[in-house]
C-alpha cells in the first residue's frame, strides 16, 4: 500500500515536471523568436535601409523608371505588380544628376509644414497618369485623399437610368463638402465607401484603413489580415477626415477648371489645382489600346480614328488647352494653379514630386512611406519584368512603352490626323509637345517630341 502511494506521488510529480518543462520551453521559444526578430529588423531603421537602397539605385543610369497609371473603362485603376524598365536617356543625364541636391528623403512619418492644411484637386483625364500623381498624396499619413469620388455618383445615376446632366452639379457639391469634411449631404459617397471591401477602401479612401473601425485580429501569436467593420460607420468617415490636416481629391469627371474657380479663392477653400496633361497622341493611342486592342504587329492607322475617337480627342484638346490658358494667364488663378505633364513625371518622379509638394504647401521633403511607394511602383531596386508589356491595365511598363509607346503603335497618317483635330495643335504648343512632321521622324529614336513648356506672359492680362 505504501509502495502504491509512493508510486502515485512520483507519477504526479513527473506530470508536473513535464508540464513545467513544456511550458518553459514554449515561453523560451517565444522569447527567442521575438529577440531574433528584433535583432534582424532593429539593427537599422527601415528608413536607413531604404535610403541606402534608393541611393544605390539612383546612383546608376539603371534607375530611370516610370509608373504608368492605367484606367479601366468604368471602374477605375486596375492594379497589378508594379515594376518598370530602364528609362531612355534625356540629354545623357542620369537619375543621380536629376535628384535634387538637398535631402529629398524625410526621416519622420510626414513633413507637413503648412499648419493650416492644404486642399488639393487633381484635374485629369483618362489615360494621363493621374493615379500615380494621386498616390503621392494618398500615401501620406497626413492626408484624407479620395480617388474618384464621382464614381459612386455616376454608378448610382446609371443604375437608376437617370439623366447624367445632373452629375457634375451634384459632384461639385460633394467635392466642396469633402474639403470641409461635411458628408451630411453626400449619402451616395458615404454609402459607397462604407460598403467597399478593405481593398476598395485602400484604393478609394486609404486613410479609412487607419480608423478604429479597422483592425487586425490576433491568430496564433500572429496578427491576421486587416478587417474593417461592414458597413463602415459614416461617423468614422467624418472623424478620419477631420483628423487629417490635408484633404485631396483626384477626378477625371471635371473637364473645366472654370467649375473650380470659386473654390480656388483664398476666401473659400483656397484650393490648389494640379492640372495633369498628356500628349494627345499618346493619350489617344492608350485609350484605343484599352478598348480596341489590335493583334500583335498591327499598327493603328487613320481608319481607326472613328467618330467616337475623334469626339473624345477633340473634347480633350479643347478643354485642356482652355484650362492651361485660364490657369496660366489669369493672375489670381495662376497662384493656385500648376501645370504638370505626364512625361515629366515619367522621367523624374522624385524631383517633380518635390516641386508639387512645395506648390501645395507641404514643404520640399518627401516622406519615407511616399518614397517607399515610389520605389515599389517604379521598380527602382527591382529587376525588369517584361511579362506585363502587353497588358493595358498593368502598371508595369518599359519606360519607352509608357510615354513614347504611341510612336511604335501607329502609322504616320494616324498621328497626322490627331495633330489636326480641333485644338490639338494649340494644346501641343501650350504644353510643349512638338509636331511629328513625317514617317521618318516618327521612327527616329533619336528625336524627341517633348520640349520645354513655353513661358506664359501674364503682363498682357494684368487688367484682369
Amino acid at each position: 500500500m505504501a509502495f502504491s502511494l509512493s508510486s502515485g506521488k512520483f507519477f504526479r510529480l513527473g506530470i508536473k515536471l513535464i508540464s513545467f518543462y513544456l511550458i518553459s520551453s514554449l515561453l523560451v521559444c517565444v522569447i527567442v523568436y521575438q529577440v531574433f526578430d528584433l535583432v534582424n529588423t532593429g539593427q537599422r531603421s527601415p528608413a536607413d535601409n531604404f535610403k541606402e537602397n534608393v541611393q544605390k539605385a539612383v546612383s546608376t543610369k539603371d534607375g530611370r523608371h516610370i509608373y504608368e497609371a492605367a484606367w479601366g473603362p468604368s471602374r477605375g485603376l486596375q492594379y497589378s505588380q508594379k515594376v518598370a524598365m530602364e528609362m531612355p536617356k534625356t540629354g545623357d543625364v542620369s537619375v543621380a544628376e536629376q535628384v535634387p541636391d538637398n535631402n529629398f528623403l524625410e526621416d519622420s512619418s510626414d513633413c507637413d509644414t503648412n499648419a493650416s492644411g492644404s486642399h488639393i484637386f487633381i484635374l485629369a483625364a483618362m489615360r494621363t497618369g493621374s493615379s500615380f500623381l494621386g498616390e503621392i498624396f494618398a500615401q501620406r499619413r497626413d492626408f484624407f485623399y479620395l480617388f474618384e469620388p464621382g464614381r459612386y455618383l455616376a454608378d448610382f445615376i446609371e443604375a437608376k437610368n437617370l439623366s447624367r446632366q445632373v452629375l457634375i452639379t451634384q459632384y461639385l457639391q460633394i467635392i466642396e463638402d469633402t474639403y470641409r469634411c461635411d458628408f451630411s449631404n453626400s449619402k451616395v459617397l458615404t454609402d459607397g465607401l462604407s460598403n467597399e471591401t478593405v481593398l476598395g477602401k485602400k484604393r478609394f479612401a486609404p486613410a479609412l484603413l487607419h480608423s478604429k473601425a479597422c483592425f487586425r485580429p490576433i491568430k496564433k501569436f500572429k496578427r491576421g489580415r486587416l478587417q474593417c467593420e461592414h458597413p463602415f460607420p459614416v461617423s468614422e468617415i467624418t472623424k478620419v477626415c477631420k483628423s487629417k490636416r490635408n484633404v485631396g481629391v483626384k477626378a477625371i469627371r471635371i473637364p473645366d477648371i472654370n467649375l473650380l474657380l470659386h473654390l480656388m479663392k483664398p476666401s473659400r477653400t483656397n484650393l490648389k489645382v494640379i492640372h495633369l496633361v498628356r500628349d494627345p497622341r499618346g493619350m489617344a493611342v492608350s485609350r484605343l489600346r484599352v478598348h480596341d486592342r489590335l493583334p500583335d504587329g498591327q499598327l493603328y492607322n487613320a481608319t481607326h480614328i472613328t467618330t467616337t475617337v475623334r469626339y473624345y480627342v477633340q473634347r480633350y484638346c479643347l478643354s485642356w488647352a482652355t484650362n492651361i490658358e485660364i490657369g496660366n494667364y489669369i493672375p489670381w488663378v495662376s497662384t493656385n494653379y500648376k501645370l504638370v505633364r505626364y512625361e515629366d513625371l515619367a522621367q523624374d518622379p522624385l524631383t517633380h514630386t518635390q516641386e508639387i509638394y512645395s506648390f501645395v504647401g507641404l514643404g520640399s521633403k518627401i516622406p519615407f512611406q511616399v518614397l517607399r511607394w515610389i520605389e515599389n511602383n517604379t521598380g527602382i531596386n527591382e529587376q525588369v519584368n517584361q511579362t506585363n508589356s502587353n497588358r493595358p491595365y498593368s502598371t508595369s511598363r518599359n519606360s519607352r512603352e509608357t510615354y513614347e509607346a504611341w510612336r511604335k503603335s501607329v502609322q504616320f497618317d494616324f498621328i497626322h490626323v490627331i495633330q489636326t483635330i480641333g485644338d490639338c495643335k494649340k494644346l501641343m504648343d501650350l504644353a510643349g509637345y512638338l509636331e511629328v512632321p513625317s514617317e521618318t521622324a516618327l521612327r527616329d529614336p533619336r528625336r524627341s517630341f517633348v520640349t520645354n513648356i513655353p513661358d506664359f506672359t501674364l503682363k498682357k492680362y494684368d487688367f484682369l
